[in-house]
């Protein structure tokens, strides 16, 4: 049986543990973010390691990397329920999480698509609970030709309210994901000052950015001083160098530099690898992980006084 929560439906199943979800928030501040943790943790996209490679030997290749998370786009999407839960016990099974998953193909931005975008966040909602989820991507989708960008944030503003309320109560977070024009010359949410200004129109502690060094780097570049402006409204973090989406120190930005500050500014978040690696896919992936953990370990936290 299916209910209507507003303008789109859930199904009782989802009610069910929304319930769940919405009982456990009362015990634990929302949302739950690894405060206490000493250093962040690694995880890996998995279509950046090729759509041809089968699911199992990509949980194969992060798992022998020695990362602890895996993040999905729409691989779920053609799952029945009992293979969505058989992949949330083999991804348990290679001691991996799924740290974040994308999937919501309407983008929060579409003006007069805004139940369209409710309705399949709430499925991706339902399959991030099945797989042990806590956080989904979004992308905006496109700019509004003749709307004005106000307006038009205005109107994003309040479909992510919207779209918070219903990720709050199965207790996800929502990470908004900026994309640089030479990607999609017609996205709306371009960089994450522009995130930033978009979060305080929501004003709900489950919206934060997910700050992707490559599209940044592309679209504005000025990472460092943008991280460091927003590092409090960042829990994800994408890695790949640019212009090519090439591993770590393939292309113009320094990421030793970059480590460096994000471990001067105290980040313990999530840190997703999203290159291509060349040839096989380990090493790179080992290299990649163990130049971040170095270059944050060396550098002291804000406050420590050092």
């Amino acid at each position: 049986m299916t209910m209507r929560i507003g303008h789109f439906p859930v199904s009782r199943r989802m009610l069910g543990r929304m319930a769940i979800g919405a009982s456990m928030a009362s015990f634990t501040p929302f949302p739950a973010r690894a405060a206490s943790a000493p250093a962040p943790r690694f995880s890996v996209m998995a279509w950046a390691l090729g759509h041809d490679i089968p699911f199992e030997r990509q949980l194969g290749i992060i798992s022998q990397a020695g990362y602890q998370g895996i993040e999905l786009t729409g691989e779920f999407r053609n799952w029945t329920k009992a293979e969505t839960r058989e992949a949330a016990s083999r991804i348990r099974g290679h001691g991996l999480v799924v740290d974040a998953m994308a999937g919501v193909r309407t983008g929060f931005a579409k003006i007069g698509e805004t139940a369209q975008f409710l309705t399949e966040l709430s499925q991706v909602i339902e399959s991030a609970v099945t797989l042990e989820c806590g956080r989904v991507i979004l992308v905006s989708g496109p700019v509004a030709p003749d709307m004005a960008p106000a307006e038009q944030q205005s109107r994003v503003a309040q479909a992510l309210q919207k779209a918070a309320e219903l990720a709050a109560a199965a207790s996800i977070e929502l990470v908004i994901e900026p994309i640089d024009r030479f990607e999609n010359p017609t996205c709306f949410l371009t960089g994450a000052r522009q995130a930033k200004a978009i979060l305080q129109q929501v004003n709900k502690p489950n919206v934060k950015i997910l700050f992707d060094i490559f599209h940044e780097q592309r679209a504005y570049g000025n990472v460092l001083e943008t991280l460091e402006l927003l590092i409090k409204d960042i829990s994800l973090i994408h890695i790949a160098d640019s212009p090519r989406r090439g591993a770590p120190g393939t292309g113009e930005l320094n990421f030793r530099r970059v480590y460096s500050e994000l471990g001067r500014l105290g980040y313990h978040d999530w840190i997703a690898m999203e290159f291509y690696p060349e040839g096989d896919p380990v090493p790179p992936l080992v290299t990649a992980r163990h130049q971040a953990i170095e270059a944050m370990s060396r550098q002291p936290t804000l406050g420590t006084g050092a």
